[in-house]
């Protein structure tokens, strides 16, 4: 059995997966007091959507990682 050669372009594409949580987490809460300025909501309201992105994200890693090892 050969093993599967990995491209260039397929590492940039997982390294740019990887890097996708941490950038959009470092980006979005130094954000947190102005979305809920502008919202009009408060600041516990604002912070569920950044639970909510990481429970997505991880019952993403959940469904897409037996699927991309197979």
């Amino acid at each position: 059995m050969t093993r599967p050669t990995l491209s260039p372009g397929l590492i940039a594409v997982l390294a740019a997966l990887s890097a996708f949580a941490p950038l959009s987490i470092d980006m979005y809460l130094p954000a947190l007091p102005t979305i809920a300025r502008e919202l009009g909501a408060s600041g516990g309201d604002i912070q569920l959507t950044l639970t909510v992105f990481v429970l997505a994200f991880g019952f993403g890693q959940i469904v897409y990682g037996p699927i991309g090892d197979r």
